[in-house]
């Protein structure tokens, strides 16, 4: 699943709503003079200033989930896993917030050591099952080889309610289970809905294509290879799948072309 990394930006009027005890004028001011100075150090892009500036809101508000979330990230993206860690761990534990998911799980679920505990990431999509958080786990199960689980897991997600595009990238998911299950006929299916949802999608179409060449669509194959010909010309792998299937179909003559094209371009 394809999401955006940049993650929200903290603003004075977060701090003043997650938190749960009210700031004393005093503290408002601070607040306020914080957020101004984390709008500048990000404009600059300025890490460094930036860590310091959440540790020091932190002292204030300790309970701000958006704003652990915030410099775990900064942490991660320094490849920093060890400082980024209780941060990570006291942003999950509080109440959840969207923010914060979408703040931290395009990294968590790139990581060997959240992708490593499964229980872990269990837990945490259990408290706030979202599309955020099943990145994470959908990655760890996935490692951890349990199909099945995997395979309810999307059927879960599926039923929920989504954005087309959405749906379109869990229906890839479930094909490429299938296909590694060798359930082919359940795999192009996945793939055919996806399709439906996002038509002009070449990496599907080409993914479609092999599919079916695998329970001998042999013609269905061929015309999934030219719509992605189609959108990219220069597809090598199109190309040479096209010609070893011109070939079984005996078109040794096109066939032929698009296998010299191929090793055209590869000198």
């Amino acid at each position: 699943l394809v999401f955006a990394n940049n993650p929200p930006t903290v603003n004075a009027t977060s701090f003043s709503d997650t938190d749960s005890a009210m700031p004393n004028i005093q503290e408002q001011a601070e607040l306020q003079s914080l957020a101004k100075a984390l709008t500048q150090a990000e404009k600059n892009n300025n890490t460094e200033a930036l860590i310091r500036l959440y540790k020091k809101l932190l002292k204030l508000t300790p309970q701000l989930a958006v704003a652990h979330a915030q410099l775990a990230y900064l942490y991660l993206e320094q490849k920093d896993e060890a400082a980024a860690l209780p941060h990570i761990e006291q942003a999950l534990a509080l109440p959840p917030e969207i923010k914060v998911d979408q703040t931290l799980f395009n990294h968590l679920s790139k990581s060997r050591r959240f992708i490593d505990n499964l229980p872990q990431a269990q837990q945490w999509f259990d408290n706030a099952p979202n599309l955020w958080r099943f990145k994470l786990l959908h990655e760890a199960l996935i490692k951890a080889n349990h199909q099945e689980e995997t395979e309810r897991l999307i059927h879960r997600m599926l039923e929920s309610q989504l954005q087309p595009s959405e749906q379109a990238q869990l229906l890839v998911l479930l094909a490429q289970l299938y296909y590694s299950q060798a359930r082919y006929h359940d795999s192009i299916g996945c793939y055919q809905l996806a399709l439906q949802l996002r038509p002009i999608e070449k990496t599907q179409l080409l993914n479609l294509a092999a599919t079916l060449e695998q329970v001998g669509r042999y013609q269905e194959a061929f015309d999934y290879y030219q719509q992605v010909l189609a959108l990219e010309p220069e597809h090598t792998g199109a190309h040479h799948n096209l010609a070893l299937i011109m070939l079984r179909l005996g078109e040794f003559e096109a066939g032929w072309k698009h296998h010299e094209w191929r090793w055209a371009r590869a000198q």
